[in-house]
């Protein structure tokens, strides 16, 4: 086997074969294999469910370098997977709020529990809370079962608490509607710089401007600008280090941008 017992400049050995050469050093790169060496992860996929509790996969592979010569496989597994969307799911029918209905005076969903916890109490009955939010009174107020309703120009949906008299009643938590692929911010993500969903409207209710117009609102914030950033279509983005994704107005100048209102995963 070839060896290097009197500090040569590497392994060698005597030749078997004839006298010339007399030895000569033995060809390392055959000695022993390349052992594989792990690459970057990919992107996460996409959560396999919206609420509930769903997970997301990445993956990566074992070619920095490649396993050559018989070298060893990478150590360690190819995908990691995270748990990702762990908000409960709203029961059937729950319905969230119409852009534009601050207030939800136009809810007509199922949610039937306040933000705190407790049980609706039926419109229909006045105990433990007596009342008058009626549909005798608030006849186009949707008053069905024990739904969260806004009949009377509160803050939000709300309703009687039916466990008990504290409180005597509170608002309900409905989400905003939104659209399909909005998505949501990852966890650790805090200022979205990494929000990559479809979410193309400002928190003050402003369709975004694109990207690639330079109207009403010209900038700099361009994909040639910015390269890493996801700057496609009229989506929210944060390229800059803002406090959170937000975009430009493509209605107007007044608020010029605003940020996007995105919750977290």
């Amino acid at each position: 086997y070839c060896r290097n017992p009197d500090g040569a400049s590497g392994p060698w050995c005597y030749n078997s074969e004839s006298t010339v050469p007399r030895w000569d050093y033995c060809d390392r790169s055959k000695l022993c294999g390349v052992n594989g060496g792990w690459g970057d992860f990919g992107d996460w996929s996409d959560c396999s469910a919206k609420c509930g509790g769903g997970k997301q996969t990445r993956s990566r592979a074992c070619d920095n370098p490649a396993p050559a010569e018989g070298g060893l496989d990478c150590d360690g597994d190819a995908t990691e997977t995270r748990a990702c969307n762990s908000d409960p799911c709203a029961p059937p029918g729950a319905g969230c709020l119409e852009k534009g209905d601050t207030t939800g005076a136009k809810y007509r969903g199922t949610i039937a529990v306040t933000r705190s916890g407790h049980k609706c109490q039926k419109w229909t009955s006045q105990s433990p809370n007596a009342h008058t939010r009626t549909t005798q009174y608030y006849p186009n107020s949707g008053l069905e079962e024990n739904y969260c309703r806004n009949p009377d120009g509160a803050s939000g949906a709300w309703c009687y608490n039916s466990e008990g008299t504290v409180p005597r009643w509170d608002l309900c938590d409905i989400p905003k509607c939104r659209a399909e692929g909005t998505g949501c911010l990852e966890k650790g993500d805090t200022t979205g710089a990494k929000y990559r969903g479809k979410l193309a409207v400002t928190r003050s209710g402003h369709k975004c401007q694109k990207w690639t117009s330079q109207s009403p609102n010209a900038h700099s914030r361009t994909a040639e600008n910015y390269p890493n950033f996801g700057l496609e279509e009229n989506y929210c983005r944060n390229p800059d280090g803002a406090s959170g994704p937000w975009c430009y107005n493509s209605e107007g100048n007044v608020p010029r941008w605003d940020l996007c209102d995105l919750s977290q995963c």
